[in-house]
């Protein structure tokens, strides 16, 4: 109660926000009422709560994941056991380097899981960060059938917060023949950012094969440590390239 009363500068962005998340949820339709109203709380309450984060676009969907399931002081509460006990907090910090080494981490572990599709999309000019960051920093909640988003969280807090990066392979694991058939640079990525929708469409015959391919990504520890320390190595010297680092 003490932080709704309180004003925060960026309270703005979070009313722009209201209308674009889950528009087609009928609990999000009526403007600051139902989900909307409760979404504002928490989404504000955490701004003032965690100054170093604030507010970015992506929490936005996860407050709402929240608010559908308990009161907005019981989803306040989760959204910060999430950022803090889930080490979920700094992918959404600015200017850390965190979310960038989910990338690299995501880049890596399809490169040695699907070798022939990571060389496929390499080839087309695609790399992770324009059809993976939506997905990871809304935790699956944007355009993805609610049912697939709450499975991916059940095991997320089981399993920890590594676990999205598996789920992002399996999507393109799941969708490697249609990928691997595209040609260009356009047509990939269509389809790339495409594949919530495909999941809404195909309902569970399309979400259980998902999921199960999740499931059968695995990587190395002690290899991928070898590579991350090598790409924050390079994400050190080289702070505006990124890229500049190999998964292989």
């Amino acid at each position: 109660a003490d932080q709704l009363a309180k004003a925060w500068d960026g309270d703005a962005r979070i009313l722009r926000d209201l209308g674009r998340t889950m528009p087609g949820n009928a609990y999000f339709c009526e403007p600051m009422r139902r989900g909307q109203l409760r979404l504002f709380q928490v989404a504000h309450a955490y701004a003032l709560h965690d100054p170093g984060v604030g507010y970015c676009q992506g929490l936005n969907f996860v407050c709402a994941v929240l608010v559908q399931q308990m009161p907005a002081r019981e989803a306040f509460d989760c959204l910060v056991q999430l950022m803090d006990l889930h080490r979920l907090r700094d992918n959404y910090r600015a200017a850390s380097p965190v979310l960038a080494e989910r990338l690299f981490q995501l880049d890596w572990v399809l490169t040695q899981q699907r070798p022939k599709l990571a060389l496929h999309l390499q080839s087309l000019g695609i790399v992770p960060s324009l059809y993976t960051s939506d997905w990871l920093l809304t935790l699956f909640s944007a355009g993805f059938p609610e049912a697939f988003t709450w499975r991916v969280w059940d095991r997320m807090l089981v399993r920890g917060p590594d676990y999205p990066i598996q789920v992002a392979v399996g999507m393109m694991w799941f969708a490697e023949k249609s990928l691997r058939r595209e040609k260009s640079f356009e047509t990939a990525l269509v389809l790339l950012r495409r594949l919530p929708q495909t999941l809404v469409q195909g309902g569970r015959a399309a979400e259980a094969p998902a999921l199960a391919a999740a499931e059968r990504v695995g990587w190395d520890p002690h290899r991928l440590k070898v590579a991350l320390d090598r790409f924050s190595e390079c994400l050190h010297q080289h702070p505006r390239s990124p890229a500049a680092a190999s998964p292989s």
